[in-house]
Formats: C-alpha cells, sequence, structure tokens
C-alpha cells in the first residue's frame, strides 16, 4: 500500500458542454494514484417551469452514461442515476441534488465516483502512473423548452469535474474496484429472466452487485419479486425475495431515503418521486393562505390536494409546493454482498478460478420494470 497524502485536482471548471446532448470527453492526469471522481453537472430551467405533472426534467436523469476507461480498459460504467444510487448505499443517502423545477432556477446533481472502499482508502486504487491514457466520458440529453425543459443548454448546461489522488512517490500495481453496468432490459412479459455475468480472463473478484428495477407509480418488490445468484448452474450463493433483502441492506448500511424539492403543480396533479417505500411525505406551499396535501402515493407517484384557503377553492395554476418525502429504504434498488471489507472475503472469478458460469435470475412477477445490474469487481491492471 502507497504511503501518501490525498489531493483534490480541479480538472473541469463550469465548462460549458455547447449542446442540449453529446459526449464530453475528458482527459486525466495520468500520475499517481485516483482515488475518484465527484462531478457536478447544472442547467437553468425554462422560464415557466421544468415541468407540471410527473418530475420534469431531472440532471440524474438526463445523464444517460458516465465512463472512465483506461488504456481501453472500462474501469467505471453506469448512468448518472446508478452511479449516484451506488453511493447513496455507501453513504446512507441520496448524493446531493437540487432538482428543483422552479421557473429560470439553475438545477443540479452530483455524480460521485470512487475506485476503493472510502474516501480515506489508500489500499485500493487506479494506478494511473501505469496508464498512458485515461479518461473521463460524460454523455448527456436534455430537452429545450420554456416549459417542461431547460432553456438555452447551449451555454446554460455546465460540468465541473473535481478529481482525487493519492501523491505519493513509490509506485506499484495497486488493485481498484471496478464498477460496470452488465446488463440491462425491460421485460414485457412475467417470467424468468436470466442475467450471465462476466467471469474469466479479465475479471477479479466480486464485491457487491446491484439490482435496479424501476417503474412509474409501481412499488418495489412488485416487478422482480425475488432472485438468486448461482455458480456452475447448481450451487446457490444468494437467494432472496426484493422486500427481505431491501430491509436488510438498510439495516446494514443505515440507508434510508430523504429527498426535498420545489416543484410548480396544482390540484390534483401527480409528482413521480423516485423515491419508494414512502412513509411521510411534507409538503409546504409557497404563497401565503394556501394548503396542500398528499391525497394519494402509488409506488413513487404522489397526488396532491391544493387549495386556496383565502377564497376558498382549489388552485388550477402551477404554483410552487415544497416536498419533503422520507422513503424507508435505498429505493428502488437491492444490494448484493459477496465480500467484506477484507478483500479476500470476495468472490474470485478470474482466470483458473474453477467457475464455468455466473448467472442472476430474477422473477418478473410484473412487466415494465427497467431493470439494470450493476457489479463491482476487485481487479488490478
Amino acid at each position: 500500500m502507497p504511503e501518501g497524502t490525498f489531493v483534490e485536482s480541479i480538472i473541469e471548471n463550469q465548462k460549458v458542454l455547447g449542446a442540449d446532448s453529446g459526449t464530453l470527453t475528458v482527459n486525466l492526469p495520468t500520475s499517481n494514484y485516483l482515488q475518484g471522481l465527484l462531478l457536478r453537472v447544472q442547467n437553468v430551467n425554462g422560464s415557466t417551469s421544468n415541468g407540471s405533472t410527473g418530475a420534469g426534467e431531472t440532471i440524474q436523469g438526463d445523464i444517460s452514461k458516465i465512463e472512465v476507461i483506461g488504456d481501453g480498459v472500462t474501469l467505471f460504467s453506469t448512468s448518472g442515476r446508478l452511479a449516484r444510487k451506488f453511493e447513496h448505499f455507501d453513504t446512507g443517502d441520496e448524493p446531493p441534488t437540487d432538482e428543483t423545477q422552479a421557473a429560470s432556477a439553475v438545477q443540479w446533481a452530483v455524480f460521485p465516483i470512487k475506485f476503493g472502499r472510502h474516501a480515506q482508502d489508500k489500499e485500493l486504487l487506479v494506478p494511473a502512473h501505469m496508464l498512458s491514457n485515461l479518461q473521463l466520458k460524460v454523455t448527456w440529453s436534455f430537452t429545450d423548452s420554456t416549459t417542461v425543459g431547460y432553456t438555452t443548454s447551449e451555454s446554460n448546461a455546465k460540468i465541473d469535474v473535481i478529481a482525487r489522488y493519492l501523491y505519493a512517490t513509490e509506485r506499484s500495481n495497486t488493485a481498484f474496484l471496478k464498477k460496470v453496468e452488465v446488463w440491462s432490459k425491460t421485460p414485457a412479459s412475467t417470467g424468468t429472466e436470466e442475467a450471465t455475468l462476466p467471469i474469466g480472463a479479465g475479471n477479479g473478484r466480486y464485491r457487491r452487485i446491484m439490482i435496479y428495477c424501476y417503474e412509474v407509480a409501481i412499488e418495489d418488490g412488485v416487478d422482480i419479486s425475488d432472485f438468486s445468484l448461482k455458480m456452475n448452474d447448481a450451487q446457490t450463493l444468494i437467494e432472496d425475495r426484493w422486500d427481505t433483502r431491501q430491509i436488510r441492506n438498510a439495516i446494514k448500511y443505515n440507508a434510508y431515503h430523504t429527498k426535498t424539492v420545489s416543484t410548480m403543480l396544482n390540484d390534483a396533479d401527480t409528482y413521480n418521486s423516485y423515491v419508494s417505500r414512502i412513509s411521510a411525505v411534507a409538503l409546504t406551499c409557497g404563497a401565503a393562505v394556501r394548503a396542500a396535501s398528499a391525497t394519494a402515493i402509488a409506488g413513487d407517484r404522489i397526488t396532491i390536494g391544493y387549495s386556496d384557503l383565502a377564497t376558498p377553492t382549489v388552485v388550477t395554476t402551477d404554483a410552487v409546493i415544497y416536498f419533503t418525502i422520507r422513503g424507508q429504504v435505498v429505493s428502488h434498488a437491492v444490494m448484493l454482498d459477496l465480500g467484506t471489507d477484507n478483500l479476500a472475503d470476495s468472490l474470485y472469478v478470474g482466470k483458473d478460478s474453477g467457475i464455468s458460469t455466473l448467472k442472476l435470475k430474477m422473477t418478473v412477477a410484473a412487466a415494465g420494470g427497467a431493470t439494470s445490474i450493476i457489479t463491482e469487481q476487485l481487479v488490478s491492471f
């Protein structure tokens, strides 16, 4: 393990993305050891708002892919939402974001990427000094509109990139954690879905596997009801129900879901919160002598009642409502733990591992859930 000091470097500072869609490639320094990256993306809402009924546009939903590639090898590859979801488990709540739908407001989200177990991990680091090329790629797609979108993304969409390195004089080939989305599908019918996970040469040790499943207005555990992880088609490593695994994850990681957001809604509108297992909703009106309440909750969808007490009558034009939403679990995801902080506990699947297949089987109890599998492996160059 190299000895040294962590330093942070601003690689991009308010860089204008220059288009409403595209891919930005950022060259990262090939020196020292890369511990992680922090991305912050922002844009400006339309002059009316950024959506009424539904969730509107959000930064984390508009970042379709984040990749880190070293000498042609993928070290990290997920969507923006799933990058944040992995960090949600590690920190106990959703990473910072401002998903305001207010007119002309700046909306932003951060996307943390770690190559170790935690921010101070000096054992697991990408040995950037060994690489001739190390790149970050960010793919986005914004909708420009004066209503349900952003305004002039060509100049208003910006990104910050901060790199965290271990500065050390010692040079060695350190292992690191690679996170990659390896499977995605929206099942069109009930039954069983089977994902074959990567094994053999070029792979290392599986530490964790995350399953993500989301369908608007559908509670967790309805689409994917249970799952099993099997080795060599016979030996069961993990078998569980979605409901029980999600609760066990919440206890183990002390991880729940708190969301605060400013919306533009009126009476009987719905808000798709991306929060599951909702236990509490508090609403505050942006105008005096008004009252708002949650009249129904279906999965992540919240239906509101909104009244003007001075009239009195229901509010029929969009107006500000502030939400505070509490979920009891990490929403729409379960984590399968195959190892601990003791790296020797992880499941070795590399060359000469004796493992011929590693398959994740999921019971699809209801069709329509957008499902992804993200693996975390301990690897080295």
